[in-house]
């Protein structure tokens, strides 16, 4: 019975229906939030990166949510969402409860190989990472796969099979967080048409 007693923090939140209630309403907001970026992310990258690409401006964007996240609630933006074992052409905004908002682009196959030589040679913005590792699903820009993009080697980006490039915004920002997400549209469009 030890494992099942509450704390009392933990009454007190158990007793206080509006915690949940707020946080469902927060989930709900990013999801409006992500809907909003989703009609200008189609409209910035219709005429830019995917004015050739019919076959990926077909697939609409997609708004995922879910609890469990390393344990958090997250809200997931998937939008150009074109995967597949061989070929990714992605850009993931995942909100993340209590840790941030990133905007992540992941290129593998084609896709890659068109764009790796221009990806390589841009100057990146300050804090934009580049995952290192292994696990092309993780999320978790903290984890230490995910180095500064100023740090990597050019034999790394010739060797990787798949590019993740990532951009955290902290939750702080929020009240600017729609025109951070779009102006992160903007400059990853910027720089695979270029």
């Amino acid at each position: 019975m030890a494992n099942v007693m509450l704390s009392d923090r933990e009454l007190e939140m158990v007793t206080n229906a509006e915690l949940i209630l707020t946080k469902n309403r927060i989930i709900q907001k990013v999801m409006e939030l992500f809907g909003e970026v989703s009609a200008s992310a189609q409209t910035i990258l219709a005429n830019g990166l995917l004015k050739d690409l019919p076959e990926v401006q077909a697939i609409g964007p997609k708004i995922s949510k879910g609890e469990q996240y390393q344990e958090l609630p997250w809200v997931m933006l998937d939008y150009p969402r074109l995967f597949s074992n061989q070929h990714v052409l992605a850009i993931r905004c995942f909100f993340w409860w209590g840790n941030y908002v990133s905007v992540v682009l992941h290129l593998k196959g084609d896709y890659l190989e068109k764009h790796r030589a221009a990806l390589e040679a841009s100057i990146w913005a300050e804090g934009t990472l580049f995952d290192t590792g292994q696990d092309e699903w993780n999320n978790d820009l903290r984890h230490a796969d995910f180095q500064p993009i100023q740090q990597i080697p050019a034999a790394v980006w010739q060797e990787r099979n798949y590019l993740r490039i990532a951009t955290k915004i902290p939750l702080r920002e929020w009240d600017r967080i729609e025109s951070l997400l779009i102006n992160q549209y903007q400059y990853l469009n910027q720089r695979l048409t270029t």
